[in-house]
């Protein structure tokens, strides 16, 4: 992943503790090698992707589509969602938590809820 999330390292001693249980399982017999490396690879997708996708996204240096403007001006007014917004980044809170219907109307209220599910500002899918 690109380090502007910081999430890389991490994922990457998760998944590999992940895969070496898959290919235990695979090498003792309790599965074939190729249903516990597909388990491991459904695992590792199901953890990682919403953040890589979060990650890629901020990453491309895109110019702010107009839901995320509006998230980012709403936590430059708030110092605890400033910090939760980077609890998210760091992996302190799961993304899914963080763009979750109920905590953006908190953050963006219901109109603002409704353009970022036009852009797909939720539940851990950025645009």
């Amino acid at each position: 992943m690109d380090p502007i999330t910081g999430q890389g390292i991490g994922d990457a001693f998760r998944d590999a503790e992940l895969l070496a249980g898959a290919i235990e399982a695979g090498l003792s017999g309790r599965a074939s090698m190729d249903a516990a490396l597909a388990g491991y690879q459904r695992a590792r997708d199901r953890r990682t992707g919403p953040m890589y996708d979060f990650t890629a996204d901020l990453a491309s240096l895109r110019p702010l589509r107009s839901e995320e403007r509006r998230l980012f001006e709403a936590l430059a007014a708030d110092q605890a969602e400033t910090d939760r917004f980077f609890g998210v980044m760091t992996g302190a809170i799961p993304i899914r938590e963080y763009f979750s219907p109920h905590n953006l109307i908190k953050l963006i209220g219901v109109r603002g809820f409704a353009t970022a599910l036009r852009g797909r500002l939720v539940a851990g899918r950025p645009a």
